[in-house]
């Protein structure tokens, strides 16, 4: 009995973390707020929290750590921001560049 429930095919996985609103808004309201300033020219320390789905871990954007580690931290606030409103149920994750160009 155990097996059974504790079986979920992926189908009703992916219907069940479905988004139900689209980012689209949202994310022009972000990009408009912050444009094209990144995470290391904050004028003061900030800290912001976000979850990268691809190693299943927390993300946390400062401008210390935008300094010292650019490659995966230096990003723009607008996909900070967007990063930490990204919940699956809600709304699809967000995608973002570092400014060395690597993908998060």
């Amino acid at each position: 009995m155990g097996l059974i429930i504790g079986y979920v095919p992926n189908i009703y996985i992916e219907i069940f973390l479905e988004s139900r609103y689209q980012r689209g808004s949202l994310d022009d309201i972000v990009i408009e707020s912050f444009g094209d300033a990144y995470v290391s020219s904050a004028i003061s320390e900030i800290g912001l929290l976000a979850f990268e789905t691809k190693k299943m871990q927390a993300r946390f954007y400062s401008k210390h750590n935008a300094k010292t580690s650019p490659n995966h931290y230096d990003i723009k606030f607008a996909d900070a921001v967007a990063s930490t409103l990204s919940a699956p149920v809600y709304f699809e994750k967000h995608k973002i560049l570092t400014q060395k160009g690597h993908s998060e």
